[in-house]
Order: structure tokens, then sequence, then C-alpha cells
């Protein structure tokens, strides 16, 4: 017969065991609930990338419209601005500075907008609830003895991280409590691109910055010809082509393209779940004369070229 001291001893061992077991399920649970959680949290950010996307896309013929002076889109009537576009501001648009430079007249458009909208005035807190909203601006300081003092926009500027008194978080899943303007429920400052789909926390948004009213490429500042490149080149050497020139009067036959930031942001079904996708895209002209062979005026693919994309997190 076993002592008691033993069948104590075995007791314990089994005890020990039926521990150990009940550890490893709980242990295996776990690492299955966070496997469930990973993958659920995985597909959330690839629909909310999904949509960042194609939120991007609309952003950019958005802005072409918005260049072109079609501000329909923009809840503005075209009739009210189809002379006040980008690409070659009139005398009619521009008032008093019809024979200032392209920049000038440029600058001039943003702040005569219809309905006496000056789009610099409040592009700092991107035009919240007037018929502009989503289209942020914050001059460069140049100084006053520049004549276009403010006619660029800062890149250096930030406006998808401000926040402003005010702002309400989009969703009740959203847990931020320093809630960036571009997240407002609202869309006061921004543009919104519905989706139709219920069980996003909300719909995708986008702001838009007039980076650069009068971008140019390399400049032949000696010998001859003496006219503007019609190539980009980046950093990593590679060109593309921006336009066509004529070499033979030595003169840019279209005018100077502009440059905008586009910044979307996307939200998955949790509301902690977000993507920020950002654009600089150069807006082109069209002349029938100039383009690529085949090329039309509703041929937006060289209109808006892009210049670089990032993904934001």
């Amino acid at each position: 017969m076993k002592s008691k001291s033993q069948n104590g001893m075995i007791l314990a061992i089994v005890l020990l065991c039926v521990s150990i077991m009940v550890l490893m399920i709980y242990v295996l649970s776990q690492i299955v609930v966070n496997q469930q959680k990973s993958t659920h949290n995985y597909a959330d950010i690839k629909l909310a990338e999904t949509y960042a996307k194609a939120a991007m896309f609309a952003a950019e013929s958005r802005v072409y419209y918005f260049d072109a002076g079609q501000y329909s889109l923009a809840g503005i009537s075209a009739s009210n601005d189809t002379t006040k576009n980008l690409e070659s501001p009139t005398a009619s648009c521009c008032n008093s500075v019809s024979s200032a430079n392209i920049m000038i007249r440029r600058l001039t458009v943003l702040k005569n907008m219809a309905g006496s909208v000056d789009l610099t005035s409040l592009g700092q807190t991107c035009n919240n609830g007037n018929a502009y909203k989503g289209i942020c601006y914050k001059a460069i300081g140049y100084g006053t003895a520049m004549v276009a003092s403010n006619s660029n926009s800062d890149q250096a500027w930030q406006p998808w991280t401000l926040s402003s008194t005010g702002v309400v978080k989009p969703c009740t899943s959203y847990t931020a409590t320093n809630i960036p303007m571009i997240d407002d429920s609202t869309y006061r400052y921004s543009w919104r691109y519905v989706t139709g789909d219920s069980s996003l926390c909300t719909d995708p948004r986008m702001i838009v910055e007039p980076i650069s009213l009068d971008f140019h490429g390399n400049y032949a500042l000696s010998g001859s010809p003496l006219y503007e490149s019609d190539t980009l080149t980046q950093n990593n050497a590679a060109k593309f082509t921006l336009y066509k020139v004529d070499t033979t009067s030595n003169s840019v036959m279209i005018y100077s393209p502009r440059i905008y930031r586009i910044t979307v942001v996307a939200f998955g079904k949790n509301g902690d779940t977000k993507v920020t996708l950002q654009e600089l895209i150069l807006i082109n002209n069209y002349d029938s004369d100039l383009r690529f062979s085949g090329d039309v005026a509703t041929n937006l693919t060289q209109r808006i070229m892009r210049i670089s994309t990032r993904w934001i997190r």
C-alpha cells in the first residue's frame, strides 16, 4: 500500500499538470484572439487604403477643374468663375493687376473668387465653412521687398495636422482627443468623397494647397535659345516631359503649370483605423498645336502629372 505522503505527492503532480494544461489553453486562446484582431486590423487598414486611393483619383480631377475655373464641382456656379482660371488669367479676372506678371495675376484670381471670397485670407483654416472649403493656403514669408511676397504657399506647413476649436470627432469609435481639422465630422475644412459605404467610421476627406502658382522647369540663363526647359529632372535623375516649347522663336508656347499638394484622409470601420495619402501634382495646359500627338482637350492624363506620392502614417 502507498503511504499518505506518496498519495499526496501524486495529487500535487496531477494538480500541477492540470494547471499547466489550463495555462497552455489560455495562452493558445490569447494567441488566437490576438491573431484574429491582427487580421481584422489589417483588413480594416487595407479597406481604408482602398478608399484613400479612390478619393485621390477624384481629388486629382477636382483640382484640375478648380484650376480651370470650372467651380461647379466645388459648389459654385461655373458661370461666376469661368474667366478666373489659373492657366491664363485675363484682364476680366484680375481688375487693376491685369498687366502684372502671370504669378501675380494667378494670386489675384485666388483673392477674388465668386462671392468676393479671398481664398488666401482664410487659407490657414482651409476656408472653413465657405463654398471653397478644403482649399488651404499659407503664404511663404519672402519679405516686403518681393513683389510676389505671398504668391506661393509654404510646403513646410502641414494643415492636415492642425486642430481648431469646435472640431467634432467623426464617429464614436474614434478615440483621439486632439482632433485635426481635417477629421471634423461635418467636413467644414475639407471636401468629402462620398463612398456610400455605411460600414465606415466616416467618408474620406481631402484638402488641396496651391503650392506654386508659376512652376518652371530649368531656365537657360545663358546661351541661345533662351527658353524654359520642357522637362522636370527628379532627385533620382529621372526625367519626364512637362510641356512642349517653340524652339524656333525661343519662347514658351503655353503658360507655365501649377503645382498642388493634395492630402486625403480615409478611415476604416474602426475610427482609429486612419490612413493619410498625399500627392504633389502638376496641372498642365492644353494647346491644340503643341500637345503630344493624338492629345485632345478632354484627355486629363496629360493635364494632371503626378510628381510624388507618399503614405503618411
